[in-house]
């Protein structure tokens, strides 16, 4: 058995002579659903103290992309989205399901993310069969294995798959289970598993000609600082979600408390005993609540934290594309 690799296991290696001369060289732009690109590939995580309607449509403006949290009414969702301007709007497999994907389509919603802690279940592939629209996209996941470009090679209109099960610091997946694979790791094999998948659909859309057939891969969960934001994107991620980080911004919906006159940000998992009370009988706790330390850091200025560290770390492999600089990527292991 093979030692699996998280962030702080590995340190990239460059071994080119850089010829960039300004980060301006450096160009991000990537579409992940059709006609919505990004330059800048971090998406704000469909979580409730994460990204709501404001949220989602600040970060759109900052070049980012945001998925509307499911810990809400139908109405609520649909106001979120329409404050978005556009956002991709998360739904579930469960009971109210059907009628939130119908009332959010009626409404204009077009993107959508499939949230749920295990992404390879069948429960997904019905959804996906009843969800199924001509232009209806999907984000499906969570996925712990490279199983996942297998799972959906039937599966029409998946856009992207959410990579890491168990990384997230609100997350209690590991110790309730023991189900977990380190991102980097992850990641590395879903890309040998890639050249093998080749879906006839995705060759008929227009909007991915030119482009890597299988869906994009977005690592999600355990971003702590922007070197792991960089390792993600370098091991094979098109796009990274943060949580915590941006549930820790100025502009996030996360409650703000004072504890012995210091301020924190509440951050509650998606699966914790208090998120899961919000809106159903609590069962299957497999979330925590967290005290984020507050650093009153706006979203921008995170944004720019992290972009001009991925930038910097372009320029020692000489890349002026994500894809150059994965294919450029070298690392070592340091534990």
């Amino acid at each position: 058995m093979e030692r699996a690799l998280g962030f702080d296991d590995v340190a990239l290696i460059s071994h080119s002579i850089s010829t960039i001369k300004t980060r301006d060289e450096i160009k991000l732009d990537q579409e992940l659903f059709p006609g919505i690109r990004f330059s800048v590939p971090i998406i704000a995580s469909p979580m409730n103290d994460v990204c709501n309607g404001f949220v989602a449509r600040r970060i759109r403006e900052l070049g980012g992309y945001g998925i509307i949290h499911r810990f809400c009414s139908i109405g609520n969702q649909i106001e979120m989205f329409d404050e978005s301007g556009g956002a991709a709007c998360a739904i579930g497999v469960n009971e109210d399901s059907d009628i939130r994907f119908e009332e959010l389509y009626k409404n204009g919603a077009r993107n959508f993310c499939i949230d749920v802690a295990n992404g390879a279940s069948i429960l997904v592939k019905e959804a996906l069969i009843k969800y199924g629209r001509p232009d209806a996209y999907f984000i499906i996941g969570n996925f712990v294995s490279n199983n996942c470009m297998s799972f959906v090679q039937d599966l029409p209109n998946v856009s992207a798959l959410r990579i890491s099960v168990a990384t997230g610091l609100a997350c209690s997946t590991y110790e309730a289970t023991g189900i977990y694979q380190p991102m980097l790791s992850l990641l590395d094999s879903c890309i040998r598993a890639k050249p093998d998948y080749h879906p006839d659909w995705y060759k008929d859309i227009s909007y991915y000609t030119g482009l890597d057939s299988s869906p994009a891969l977005i690592a999600d969960g355990g971003i702590r600082k922007p070197a792991d934001f960089c390792k993600s994107l370098a091991f094979g991620a098109d796009f990274v979600i943060l949580g915590s980080l941006i549930a820790n911004t100025q502009e996030s919906p996360a409650e703000l408390l004072i504890k012995g006159s210091v301020p924190y940000k509440l951050y509650h998992g998606s699966a914790s005993y208090e998120n899961q009370r919000l809106y159903k009988t609590p069962k299957y706790i497999e979330g925590k609540t967290v005290l984020l330390e507050y650093r009153e850091e706006s979203l921008e200025q995170l944004i720019t934290r992290f972009m001009d560290g991925l930038k910097s770390s372009m320029s020692y492999f000489d890349s002026r594309t994500l894809d150059d600089y994965q294919e450029s990527m070298d690392y070592c292991v340091i534990k």
